[in-house]
């Protein structure tokens, strides 16, 4: 079971970031949403990001800058330096 729940956070963290599309909002947002969508995804409750999560995410993330990216350090390996 824990596998499993590791995989639904992974999907519902790349989800958000896929809508997100290198925009920023505030962490106590972006986990509210990433937990409304890890819960959606393990109920199998479709769509996992609906108007309501898609509105809520729009109103506090300004467009990204254009050439801004996305810093995803947090994704990489523990320890790995030779990733990319």
């Amino acid at each position: 079971m824990g596998r499993r729940m590791a995989l639904l956070l992974f999907a519902a963290n790349m989800l958000v970031l896929d809508y997100l599309d290198g925009r920023m909002v505030p962490s106590a947002l972006y986990c509210r949403v990433v937990n409304a969508v890890e819960t959606r995804l393990l109920d199998g409750v479709t769509p996992v990001l609906d108007d309501a999560l898609c509105s809520e995410i729009d109103q506090y993330a300004p467009p990204a800058e254009w050439g801004e990216s996305l810093d995803c350090r947090f994704l990489e390996a523990p320890g790995r330096t030779d990733i990319g």
